[in-house]
This record gives structure tokens, sequence and C-alpha cells, in this order.
């Protein structure tokens, strides 16, 4: 995998952080270059769990702490109660239980915390050509069918598996979508159908249920 892929700042997830959020978790940080964004623009304090050793070395040096470890067991050592927002930056899909992992997650968010995600989206159009049209299902380094993924989702399974692990959708929009003229041509005579496949990922804002 690409040094890339954990560089990644993901800025466009900015605009679904409203207030301003004094303790943030984020689970998956790469080298960090997303929470070292939030901590500049939210003066917040920032932890996070970074699988890969050479990665969340890195990451030390941006943000206030850094587990090195998979989320899915670091999560039972995570403060309860305590952050205003955690962070899955295209986790979830990584997981082999993300439904017990946000379960976990609720119990570790203060007063009106949120949970904010990235999802890739199965259903994006140039994975469902290569599916439908080729009639191939060929995993890559990075994107859709990324090897590593083990959870594929479309945005209706996304809201579900939010519902299901006692979560109240806030938002949910699609991000990083197809601008072609083509493809709005191709999304009209379909009346509008294709409309959720332009979305390579989708950005969720969720709460706990009262």
């Amino acid at each position: 995998m690409s040094e890339g892929y954990y560089n990644i700042e993901r800025k466009e997830m900015l605009e679904f952080i409203e207030g301003s959020p004094s303790k943030i978790f984020e689970a998956g940080c790469g080298t960090g270059n997303f929470g070292e964004v939030l901590k500049k623009k939210f003066n917040t304090e920032v932890t996070c769990v970074e699988l890969f050793e050479n990665a969340a070395n890195k990451a030390k040096k941006k943000v206030d702490k850094v587990i090195c470890g998979n989320i899915e067991k670091e999560i039972d050592n995570i403060e309860n109660n305590y952050y205003d927002l955690i962070i899955f930056n295209d986790v979830l899909e990584h997981l082999h239980d993300p439904w017990s992992l946000l379960k976990k997650t609720a119990g570790k968010l203060g007063s009106g915390g949120r949970v904010i995600a990235s999802i890739p989206n199965i259903r994006y159009l140039q994975t469902m050509a290569e599916i439908v049209i080729k009639k191939d299902f060929k995993y890559t380094d990075a994107g859709i069918l990324d090897k590593t993924h083990i959870r594929f989702f479309t945005k209706k399974s996304i809201i579900r598996m939010f519902e299901e692990c006692g979560y109240k959708i806030i938002k949910i929009q699609g991000i990083n979508g197809i601008k072609s003229f083509k493809f709005m041509l191709l999304n009209i005579f379909s009346f509008g159908f294709l409309k959720e496949s332009s979305y390579l990922q989708f950005a969720v804002v969720a709460s706990v249920k009262k």
C-alpha cells in the first residue's frame, strides 16, 4: 500500500463538524494529518489510534496522544463518557465487526457527543461497471475494492448499521462525487436512479439515541 494512503488530510470532512469540540478521538489516523488540521482549527485535544507503527510514530508529532494498536481491541481502554467527537474516516469497512465497535463507541461519547464517519460506497458507478459490465470483482491496493476491505456498504446499509447500533442519523451525505456532464445526463435518463452511484463515499454524522 502506498505511503500516500496514510497521508491524506481529508479536509472535506471538516464541514461535518459543528461547534467547537474540545476533545476529539480519531480511529485510523494514518500519519496524523487530519488530526493536525483539527488541532489547528479547533484548538482541541486530539487522541488517535493507528494500527501501523510507522504511521503512528509520525502522528505522535502532530496530535496529543497516539495509541498504536487495533481499534477493535483498544476501544475498551479508551475513556468512557469523555469525547465530544469520535471520527472514523474510511475505517469501519476494514473491521471484522464494525457493529460491536459502534456499540462500544457510544459509551465513549460525552453528553451531546457525535460520531462522524466516512464510508466507501459499493454502488459507486465505476465499481458497479467493473462488476456488472466487466463481470469482475478485482481487488485493488486502494479505493472501493481495496484488498484490505472486509465489509462493503451502500447508503441504505450504512443507515441501518448505525440505527441498529443505537444511533440517530443526523446527516448522511455523498462526498467525492462524479461531476461530469455525461454522468449528469445518464442520471437524468435513469430518472435519478444513479444519483447515489456518483459518490465515492458517504459522510455520516450520528448521535446516540436517547
